[in-house]
């Protein structure tokens, strides 16, 4: 920092954001807009850089991004933003809003120079804060009753009729390694591949997640990446592993499952049951796994598994 004045203005740009409901909008599972902002700005001021870019931090997300969709300040206000942190503040902010969602490729297209390298530092900023708090704030979360019994019953009804691909290997981690092999069906990458498919039926449980318990706010997503079905039966080992992705969805689809089968799922050490119609949600990065199937159930362990990333 040069002068001091992003000292000087902290405080009061922090009232204007909440202001404008930066403090109200969700961004995350647990946690406000305004946290996010403040901590970019904060990690920016931390690496000495201009007094412009940590001002630029404060508001770098306020028109709106090509990932983080709520728009706080319409870009019809930008004179009021450029009066209020500055024409080169401003600019970065505005530039940074605009970004494709390859944001590293877009700026690469732009000429060299001081705008650049702050696109650089403030996209750079921006991912490191939010991967430091994902860090802190693990998320397990367990959602019942998550679609209405009759869709319940019609998703239950369509997985007997899955035709299974055998020989799929999951990737495991840690010491104990050993290769693994389920059942597995990609269902797609988007609805209308899920339904050129034939899987259309399992769209409802995440347009529950989407306006039932609203995932958009709290867990800050849009869409998938990819949806898909895995299964074992008794004499297949699971093994742990990790995710790619911000996060996984977890669907449950039998309703006849017994607790004596078993067949929950280890989560970062945290067993969650096999229940019907029940849907968990749980950072990518936590190691987990299928649990075996007992050897007094005769039936087929599924799930419908969704892998999703977060806007950012």
């Amino acid at each position: 920092m040069n002068d001091g004045s992003y000292d000087e203005l902290f405080v009061p740009l922090v009232g204007y954001l909440k202001s404008i409901g930066c403090d109200k909008q969700q961004h995350g599972s647990s946690r406000t807009l305004l946290d996010h902002l403040v901590g970019v700005s904060e990690m920016l001021a931390k690496k000495d850089c201009s007094d412009d870019l940590c001002i630029a931090g404060l508001f770098h997300s306020i028109y709106g991004t090509s990932h983080f969709r709520p728009k706080m300040i319409s870009m019809g206000e930008r004179d009021n933003i450029k009066s209020l942190i500055g024409v080169e503040a401003e600019n970065i902010v505005y530039q940074f809003c605009i970004l494709p969602k390859n944001r590293i490729a877009g700026i690469k297209r732009l000429q060299d120079g001081r705008l650049k390298d702050a696109l650089y530092d403030l996209t750079k900023a921006n991912a490191e804060e939010q991967k430091i708090w994902r860090s802190k704030s693990k998320i397990i979360q367990i959602y019942e009753d998550v679609v209405e019994d009759h869709v319940a019953e019609l998703i239950a009804s369509q997985m007997r009729t899955v035709y299974w691909q055998y020989e799929y290997h999951s990737k495991s981690v840690g010491e104990n390694k050993h290769p693994s092999m389920h059942w597995h069906v990609l269902c797609g990458h988007n609805s209308t591949e899920i339904t050129e498919n034939g899987f259309e039926w399992v769209i409802p449980i995440w347009t529950a997640a989407m306006f039932k318990y609203d995932f958009k706010n709290i867990y800050n997503v849009n869409t998938f990446k990819r949806i898909y079905m895995n299964a074992h039966t008794h004499g297949i080992e699971p093994v742990m592993h990790t995710d790619d992705g911000d996060f996984t969805m977890i669907y449950y689809p039998r309703l006849d499952w017994k607790p004596e089968w078993g067949g929950g799922t280890l989560i970062d050490g945290q067993l969650v049951p096999y229940v019907g119609n029940s849907l968990v949600v749980f950072d990518a990065y936590l190691p987990h796994m299928a649990m075996p199937v007992t050897k007094e159930c005769y039936e087929l362990r599924s799930v419908i598994v969704f892998k999703c990333n977060r806007n950012v």
